[in-house]
């Protein structure tokens, strides 16, 4: 704007003009503002309400922190009430255990709690409305998902509140107030049903408020009061993947009481097998008594129970259980009786293998992928997504019909939780010399004895199609034995240095551990030389490593930085061992982490010694470890998915205040 002043014109009128000119855009920007209040009074409204929102009725009681003196297999009896200055509960038995919460949409973390405390619990109590308690509409995502959870539906206790219409000068804060009370009500309701002599600790807190089942199981053994606020630590969960197969023919040498359960989020039963009949799948008759008792040890320590179908003498009739639309149906129906009888949380399919020969007298057929995937397909639509549905594969893409691997593999990915890649017997052959079991890498070892490898075999599935987070590593808690001359075991004469790919004898194959047979006819009825497979539990027991996992001596030892796997070699047997320590499954670990996979699997649970190699595989996902492999695939910098942490790991970091009230009702 352009302004002509007349030099005689009078002062008051220059004053008008100037205090028009500065009233123009102060109205302008008063407009502006109205024009915001206005469009944003619903915002504005709920700012103003949270601001002033009564944060309690009176003042809250004192946080407590309850020390961590629970260690695993620890009783909750008057010793450990008294460390915490309290007395131990009478009557113990009649006091039941809810849990509360209000749900919105936080499916995963609910999944999360349930699972953390299913052994501590009774009942799950929650509340869910068709509206936000600021009165928005919303989806009412755990009755539309409650399948999901169809492994608690016997505790679930769920009430439907319709959306609240606020009435005048009422805010968000009156409307969760009354949801609160309906929980209440719902709470006294079901107490009052219960015999006179029982006693209810309740858990009232918002769903990502997880207090330990541990802490629940304190404080229902011990008198600490009426009530009590927790003071809770911050934790973060991720979706890791720890698993492993439980091998029932190995009970008497680790039986269900000796397994590390706190260790593993899934644990595999092997094995149920192939039959003829697509109909008709085969537990034997041990298996039917063991396999029950398997999945309730599972589930009392809160870890998923799987039964994998197949493995090397289970597999010979999969090509034909899937080979026709008729076949696939009966097929589907027996594996959903399966989960249905033994109480299952998943099912692991480890064909060994689609559209290749395995054991020697498998039916193998160029459609064995299309048709598996046909099969898998209408499984998945039959089971739901709550069962958890894996495939352990081969170190290369399931073959196409031209038996290349498949360029396109993403169709897997959408009905498989995930496929562990079993990334172990890379076999060597004589001509080449005695190789690594389970490299990580091979791509720095001499072209002829490049076999495969856990990075060679990421890269061949990813540029398939098969995301990152659907990948698990398998890992072998055990070693591969050669009869290697001493003539050749070394790289010098000083016999100190073992050498790289040392040639073996072909018709002298170790027997290996007592766990290993010494070779005969096979289900096919071909001779079957002995396995020579050593465990890592058996390294020690027979005298080639310490206690602690370190070489004994008189044992020579190299550690391969190429494939990130040791060798051990005793020059008296002339038997030299290829397998992984506590350092092989820590870069195993690292691996899982750098490379954003879902976790990691190791045949077998029985395997390990004092659990050095899980820890130090679980410590490898955490901290990493020291490695010479680069990561195949760049780390991700968005956040960790909890969708699918069953029992995650958690990470303690800082101290955050959480107000959680366990109350007692009386009924």
């Amino acid at each position: 704007m352009v302004t002509v002043l007349d030099v005689n014109t009078p002062m008051a009128s220059l004053l008008r003009l100037k205090f028009k000119v500065i009233l123009i855009p102060v109205i302008l920007v008063i407009v502006a503002f109205l024009h915001f209040v206005i469009s944003n009074q619903y915002q504005i409204k709920n700012a103003l309400s949270y601001a002033t929102r009564p944060l309690w009725d009176e003042a809250d009681g004192p946080k407590q922190v309850i020390p961590h003196y629970y260690a695993e297999g620890m009783r909750m009896d008057s010793h450990a009430c008294q460390l915490h200055g309290w007395t131990e509960r009478e009557g113990k038995t009649n006091i039941k255990v809810f849990d509360s919460v209000l749900m919105s949409s936080e499916l995963d973390l609910l999944e999360i709690r349930m699972n953390e405390l299913d052994s501590m619990v009774d009942n799950f109590f929650i509340i869910e409305s068709n509206a936000t308690f600021t009165g928005l509409a919303k989806e009412t995502y755990f009755a539309k998902n409650r399948e999901r959870f169809s492994k608690f539906e016997k505790k679930i206790v769920y009430s439907f509140l319709p959306g609240y219409v606020l009435a005048p000068g009422q805010t968000a804060w009156h409307v969760e107030s009354g949801t609160r009370d309906a929980m209440t009500l719902l709470l006294r309701n079901h107490v009052h049903a219960l015999p006179s002599v029982t006693r209810s600790l309740v858990i009232m807190s918002d769903i990502d408020e997880i207090p330990s089942k541990h802490s629940i199981d304190l404080l229902k053994n011990c008198e600490f009061g009426e009530s009590i606020h927790l003071q809770l630590r911050n934790f973060l969960y991720s979706s890791l993947v720890s698993t492993a197969w439980y091998a029932g023919w190995h009970v008497e040498d680790q039986p269900l009481s000796s397994v590390s359960w706190s260790k593993y989020t899934v644990m595999n039963y092997a094995f149920a097998l192939t039959t003829p009949d697509p109909g008709e799948i085969s537990v034997v008759d041990s298996d039917q008594i063991l396999l029950p008792q398997f999945v309730t040890a599972a589930h009392k320590h809160n870890v998923k129970a799987s039964l994998s179908i197949g493995g090397w003498t289970g597999s010979r009739w999969f090509s034909s259980n899937v080979g026709s639309a008729q076949n696939r149906t009966a097929f589907v129906k027996s594996v959903a009786w399966l989960v249905k009888k033994y109480n299952l949380d998943g099912i692991d399919f480890d064909w060994e293998y689609p559209g290749k020969q395995g054991i020697g007298c498998n039916v193998v057929s160029p459609n064995d992928t299309a048709n598996f995937l046909s099969f898998l397909q209408e499984l998945r639509q039959g089971l739901g997504t709550g069962v958890i549905l894996t495939a352990a594969t081969d170190t290369k893409p399931f073959p196409d019909a031209s038996d290349a691997p498949s360029a396109d593999i993403h169709a897997l990915g959408e009905v498989l939780d995930y496929i562990i890649i079993m990334n172990y017997d890379i076999r060597s052959t004589p001509s080449t010399g005695a190789g690594p079991n389970s490299p990580l890498d091979d791509k720095c070892a001499p072209s002829d004895n490049q076999f495969g490898s856990a990075q060679s075999a990421l890269r061949a599935w990813t540029n398939a199609g098969m995301p990152p987070d659907r990948i698990v590593l398998g890992a072998p808690m055990y070693g591969r034995s050669y009869r290697v001359p001493s003539s050749a075991a070394f790289a010098d004469d000083s016999n100190s240095t073992l050498a790289s790919f040392p040639p073996y004898i072909l018709n002298d194959q170790p027997t290996g551990d007592r766990w290993n047979g010494h070779g005969g006819l096979d289900v096919c009825g071909s001779y079957e030389a002995p396995g020579g497979s050593y465990a890592f539990w058996s390294l020690v027991e027979e005298s080639y490593l310490n206690l602690d996992g370190t070489v004994k001596d008189g044992i020579s030892y190299r550690y391969d930085n190429c494939s990130e796997t040791p060798y051990v070699y005793d020059p008296k047997t002339e038997i030299m061992i290829t397998y992984d320590d506590a350092r092989s499954f820590a870069a195993k670990g690292d691996f899982v982490k750098v490379n954003n996979l879902r976790g990691f699997a190791v045949w077998e649970a029985a395997g390990d010694y004092n659990n050095l190699l899980i820890n130090a595989i679980l410590n490898g996902t955490v901290n990493g470890a020291p490695r010479t492999t680069k990561p195949l695939l760049q780390p991700s910098a968005t956040a960790m998915s909890s969708a699918s942490a069953h029992r995650a790991f958690s990470l303690p970091a800082t101290h955050w205040i959480l107000a959680i009230g366990a109350y007692y009702f009386f009924g």
